[in-house]
């Protein structure tokens, strides 16, 4: 199936806006994601993103996890692991990024949701300070 799409930098040309929140689950085009909002995500101070982790995913359009990485860090995204989802309740950790890379290989079925966060340091405090459940 074709859709047709626009990535956010076109999105929002000529417009000095900024962004608070993205959410980002697109099977595998998020390396892609990344690469067509850089102008945004260089005027955007202070942003959260909740993002999917899954080099199998990004395999599959010619990426390696590496590169979903590298993108991640180009824009020093601080990376916090939020998990599977699922019923259990578990302390949001920050990851780095040879954690994830031990964990999960192109051929793994196993993914795991990041929240990356730029500017807000009240918001890393904040989870630093939560209790474990």
């Amino acid at each position: 199936m074709t859709v047709e799409a626009v990535s956010l930098d076109d999105y929002f040309k000529g417009s000095d806006e900024t962004v608070d929140f993205v959410k980002v689950d697109t099977q595998g085009a998020e390396v892609l994601i990344l690469q067509g909002m850089e102008q945004l995500l260089r005027r955007s101070n202070e942003i959260v993103m909740a993002f999917e982790y899954s080099p199998r995913h990004v395999s599959g359009l010619g990426f390696t996890g590496g590169d979903l990485l590298d993108a991640i860090d180009s824009h020093r995204l601080k990376m916090f692991d939020l998990g599977m989802g699922g019923p259990e309740v578990r302390r949001i950790q920050a990851v780095k990024r040879q954690s994830l890379e031990k964990r999960f290989s192109a051929t793994s079925r196993w993914f795991t949701n990041l929240l990356l966060v730029t500017g807000r340091q009240d918001l890393i405090d904040e989870i630093a300070a939560q209790p474990l459940p």
